[in-house]
């Protein structure tokens, strides 16, 4: 299992010239070894970090929690002395980065300096954008340092996605696709382009239209995933309590995806009683791989559940790398009973088939609280987070 984990982590991409290639080899595999012998205290950095840049975007999403009526503070952005403290601490180490899971990183008021850095400690960048600031200038300083860029595209239909993404221009976004695709083309860059749809019931019945035109214009995948939800308005757009108008149309953008051999990500149907037989448990791998660091430098330990702090990276990232809670939370995954924010995390398994069905943690994709039909118990999926919820606390 652990091959298949740490295969995710795309060590080919690294250019080997860079002077932090070894170190960053190194890491890996000391990282593959602690894994395996279940270490607690690490001697190794993560190999991935998701770090929250800004929370200000140039578009305003009707799904988006940065507009919600609820939001009852100032968006932050990371500030250039913390970014110059992250870089320092984790870039010799790290393999990619992950800039902000929640606004636009490319409105970042430091993102050339960001990118840069990336560039001079040979880390690979996995970008989410909306598309709408993707100009030759951005293209041409991005595409270099690319591992996979997500473009977030919520409706193949002009009228259903300028209703759902306000602000912004379907044509100004797909030009700007089209020039990404050619440059990255005729300059034989290996970053793969991912087309990112968020589910829900204005445009599910638009995602086998979506995938048509991944093929055709030559997207390396498509990603589709349950609307998540912040404010009670959004509440109605989820399908996740009315998967039956959603399953006929996934099965067929599975087999289309299969006939296109084109990467498929979509959000498996939801259960009431999960059949474990169907699962491998296995220790989360993300308590010794990945990292998750707030504007204020907060880190975190996961992206699945509501935040749970372990200390600020300005204290000292190792420090707080092999902190007591953290140092919980892996002795509890070696042993086999995860505890706090990882008991009955389905994050803890592996699915023996694909697209198998699973059970839902509901209450993390709607605002309001719902009654479920699963026991307190249950082991339940998350798929996307509450992780940086802007009224946290």
């Amino acid at each position: 299992m652990s091959t298949e984990i740490f295969a995710n982590y795309s060590i080919d991409l690294l250019d080997s010239k860079n002077p932090y290639y070894e170190l960053k080899i190194q890491n890996y595999k000391t990282c593959i070894q602690s894994y395996k012998n279940g270490e607690s205290h690490l001697r190794h950095y993560p190999l991935r970090a998701t770090i929250q840049t800004n929370e200000t975007c140039n578009l305003k999403c009707i799904m988006c929690q940065i507009h919600g009526q609820e939001v009852k503070r100032k968006l932050l952005s990371l500030s250039f002395k913390n970014l110059q403290k992250v870089v320092q601490e984790l870039f010799p180490y790290l393999i990619e980065v992950h800039p902000t899971n929640i606004g636009e990183p490319l409105v970042y008021k430091y993102f050339d300096y960001f990118c840069k850095q990336i560039a001079n400690y040979g880390v690979l960048l996995d970008l989410t954008t909306n598309g709408m600031l993707l100009n030759d200038l951005v293209i041409l300083k991005i595409s270099p340092i690319l591992k996979d860029i997500k473009i977030s595209f919520d409706g193949f239909k002009e009228e259903t996605f300028q209703k759902i993404r306000k602000k912004s221009n379907y044509g100004k976004v797909k030009s700007n696709l089209f020039k990404l695709l050619k440059y990255k083309k005729e300059n034989g860059h290996q970053f793969t382009v991912t087309l990112q749809m968020t589910i829900n019931k204005l445009n599910y019945k638009e995602l086998l239209e979506i995938i048509d035109f991944a093929h055709e214009i030559g997207v390396n995948r498509v990603k589709a995933y349950h609307v998540f939800s912040y404010f009670k308005e959004v509440d109605e757009l989820s399908l996740l309590q009315h998967e039956v108008e959603f399953e006929e149309i996934r099965i067929q953008a599975i087999n289309k995806a299969k006939k296109y051999n084109l990467r498929l990500e979509i959000s498996e149907p939801q259960q009431h009683e999960l059949n474990e037989t169907n699962l491998i448990q296995v220790k989360c791998p993300l308590l010794w791989t990945e990292c998750w660091i707030d504007c204020d430098t907060n880190i975190y330990p996961c992206h699945s559940h509501f935040p749970l702090k372990f200390g600020v990276l300005i204290e000292d990232f190792k420090k707080v790398w092999n902190s007591k809670n953290y140092s919980i939370l892996r002795d509890a995954q070696v042993l086999g009973f995860p505890s706090l924010i990882c008991k009955n995390c389905g994050v803890n398994y592996f699915k023996k088939e694909e697209n198998q069905k699973v059970t839902y943690d509901i209450q993390n994709f709607f605002s309001k609280t719902l009654k479920q039909n699963l026991k307190d118990e249950s082991i339940k999926w998350s798929n996307r987070s509450k992780q940086f919820f802007l009224n946290r606390q």
